[in-house]
């Protein structure tokens, strides 16, 4: 319901709905009686959304061992996420068995301090023929993030490790996070995992030389064209990078990776930028890739020979897009 009246109030594509409205869309689905409710499973909850017009993506803890990874990056995309937690997997046979369903919504903001920590603890190395890559991944940096749990006042915060923390009690306490569910667009087939995985291959080749032998972070979000572009035309990216992002074939959604240096980060700013198709399903060759700016360079695929075309361009730093509101 909450995850409804967000979208609805927002998009004229989505319509807020009343509980009596979740409870029709599951009355062929649930097994057993609806009312009283003792709460839905996460696939019942990831039917009820489909069945308000998203494309909706279920991930497990237990399938998707980077579940907080994946979990950041929608954040990072500015999409709330419905974070199943439970205190099954605890082992602990002296406590309550909780589930329960809470909104994530969006995390802290981030401080040069929380960089650093994470640099010591979180960087991975990627080897490449130019020499090592030592990357940061910016979902992986540890932060408080935002729920809306209806058993607390709005905007509580905790971190994922310990999504509970706020409550008293030693049952509640237990909880981890067992699986999210992205309410997506129902064209957006390229999931984080697989975005970043290209990434980490995109930058083996000669056109990130650049980067070896250097440490830099990668920030990956998922955007709207319309929003980005918007957010292009008002930033201060270089007159040839405006134009060209603006000129080019781009689908409804686009993932941004935006890659700099530690320091560029703690500024806000980026050095590199890679725009993937989010509507791709095949993430061979240049296929996902739209365009990228490196070194002083566009590349992007031409759609008639799937070659990569290179052009030089004027590509400086440039302040780093944001859509998540500050508390």
């Amino acid at each position: 319901w909450a995850l409804m009246e967000y979208y609805g109030n927002k998009y004229p594509e989505y319509t807020p709905i009343k509980p009596s409205d979740v409870i029709e869309a599951l009355r062929n689905t649930v097994v057993g009686r609806q009312l009283p409710s003792s709460g839905l499973s996460a696939e019942c909850l990831t039917y009820a959304i489909k069945s308000f017009g998203f494309g909706p993506r279920l991930y497990h803890s237990g399938a998707f061992p980077k579940l907080h990874n994946i979990l950041g990056c929608y954040i990072e995309s500015g999409i709330p996420m419905v974070t199943a937690l439970s205190n099954r997997e605890s082992g602990r046979s002296d406590i309550e068995d909780i589930g329960h369903a809470v909104l994530c919504i969006g995390h802290e903001v981030i401080t040069g301090e929380m960089i650093d920590t994470s640099v010591i603890n979180k960087v991975e190395s990627i080897s490449s023929p130019g020499g090592a890559i030592d990357v940061l991944d910016y979902d992986d940096i540890e932060k408080k993030f935002v729920f809306i749990d209806d058993n607390f006042p709005p905007y509580q915060r905790d971190y994922l490790a310990t999504p509970t923390d706020r409550y008293n009690d030693t049952s509640w306490k237990a909880c981890k996070v067992e699986s999210i569910i992205a309410p997506l667009y129902e064209k957006i087939y390229m999931e984080p995992y697989l975005a970043k995985s290209y990434i980490r291959t995109l930058v083996k080749t000669p056109y990130f030389v650049h980067l070896c032998g250097r440490q830099i972070t990668m920030r990956t979000y998922l955007c709207s064209t319309r929003s980005y572009r918007d957010y292009v035309w008002h930033s201060n990216m270089s007159a040839d990078m405006k134009k060209i992002i603006s000129d080019i074939f781009m689908p409804k959604f686009v993932w941004v990776i935006e890659l700099s240096d530690i320091d560029g980060l703690k500024r806000g700013q980026v050095e590199d930028l890679i725009l993937l198709d989010a509507t791709a399903m095949q993430i061979t060759y240049y296929e996902p890739l739209l365009v990228a700016f490196a070194n002083q360079k566009c590349y992007f695929r031409n759609r008639n020979t799937n070659a990569l075309v290179q052009r030089a361009v004027t590509c400086g730093r440039f302040a780093s897009y944001s859509n998540l509101r500050k508390a």
